[in-house]
């Protein structure tokens, strides 16, 4: 999978979240900017696929299929179809699954889903797609490639149309998302530690005698959106477990999201029990 650049993070906190008083705390938010914690947690079961929707038009031919891993049994999602409310599937526990990103005239390849422990907590953020990759995302939140531009809706054009699809996974939640005129979308994401945070685009046109597709990316990681991954790297493990200790002793400074992850058990406060359920997650 494609590994992305840090990104710079904005300096909002999750609503309704306490923070325990120490020194750090009041040093902590910083002037950042590409992604905003917008709280509007929502809990999901496992066994679930949970899907909603940002910004998509009612013309959208986008979504992504699921294919079971020993079954070879295809679940295929159009994101049109959940507009107007998102919607929790259950699908079987004994399986797994390969994901494919799919528009109108092609699909993209494949990454892997273990829905069995994906129930849980998740929370809604806004972020600006050129800050998650400004190699494959434009300033408003378009891709450009081989002289096509592509807004992640249904485009007719003379003679033809362009077709694209962009939508986040994390855990057992899937939002497609179309970029809003500034280029931020809206999504969500797990609050497991083993959950990582990825994007799917897939690309198609159609025009005359011309017609194209592919060239999308299939689970690109964005690194800084692992929940409990304090120093941003791929992985959540003791130097996160260290990091978290000294913000905690008010020897370190954390950022915004640094600060949300903080709560590890979710329980509205920044304490030991943080840590002791940072140290049992990674040791799971």
């Amino acid at each position: 999978m494609k590994k992305l650049i840090s990104i710079a993070l904005v300096a909002v906190m999750a609503t309704g979240s306490v923070i325990t008083a120490n020194a750090a705390d009041t040093k902590a938010v910083k002037p950042h900017k590409g992604i905003e914690i917008l709280g509007s947690p929502i809990k999901t079961k496992n066994n679930t696929v949970n899907i909603y929707t940002y910004n998509m038009s009612k013309a959208q031919t986008g979504g992504f299929k699921l294919e079971g891993k020993k079954s070879g049994k295809t679940y295929k999602y159009l994101f049109k179809n959940y507009n107007t409310a998102p919607k929790a599937i259950t699908l079987p526990s004994t399986e797994t699954y390969n994901i494919w990103t799919c528009v109108a005239n092609g699909s993209g390849g494949t990454t892997s889903l273990d829905l069995r422990q994906a129930g849980g907590e998740y929370i809604k953020v806004k972020a600006k797609l050129s800050d998650i990759d400004p190699t494959h995302f434009n300033s408003n939140g378009t891709h450009t490639k081989s002289g096509h531009t592509y807004n992640f809706t249904y485009q007719k054009v003379n003679n033809g149309y362009y077709d694209s699809v962009l939508f986040f996974q994390s855990g057992g939640v899937f939002t497609g998302t179309a970029p809003d005129s500034k280029g931020y979308v809206t999504f969500y994401i797990s609050t497991d530690v083993h959950d990582m945070t990825c994007y799917y685009t897939e690309y198609g046109y159609d025009i005359g005698l011309e017609s194209n597709g592919g060239s999308g990316v299939n689970g690109g990681i964005i690194e800084d959106l692992i929940f409990g991954n304090f120093d941003f790297d791929l992985s959540v493990d003791i130097n996160d477990v260290s990091l978290l200790q000294q913000y905690l002793a008010g020897s370190v400074e954390f950022d915004s999201l640094q600060v949300f992850y903080a709560d590890i058990n979710r329980d509205g406060k920044k304490d030991v029990k943080d840590v002791t359920a940072l140290q049992t997650a990674i040791a799971d």
